[in-house]
């Protein structure tokens, strides 16, 4: 999944959250969302976080794929690829 982005190396867990995984990856946060959470679902809300990110110096975007896209079904469960920012 992370080599649609053209992401690789080994994948640290992330802790927190409610709903998802996620794994720090070479810079990056792979989303591993809910079974049952559509691929429409999810882009409608990163269709939100990327007009955030175009204002809010705070808010971050998911990459887009190479497609233009910023999920990939696997599975069942959406995946996704943002910025990792570090926080606490």
């Amino acid at each position: 999944m992370a080599l649609t982005w053209g992401i690789t190396g080994n994948g640290e867990r992330l802790h927190g959250g409610e709903e998802s995984a996620a794994y720090r990856l070479d810079g990056h946060a792979i989303r591993v969302g809910p079974v049952g959470r559509t691929a429409a679902e999810s882009e409608w809300c990163h269709a939100i976080a990327r007009h955030a990110a175009g204002t809010l110096p705070e808010a971050v975007a998911p990459v887009p794929a190479p497609g233009g896209t910023t999920v990939v079904m696997v599975a069942g469960r959406p995946i996704s690829c943002w910025p990792y920012v570090e926080g606490s």
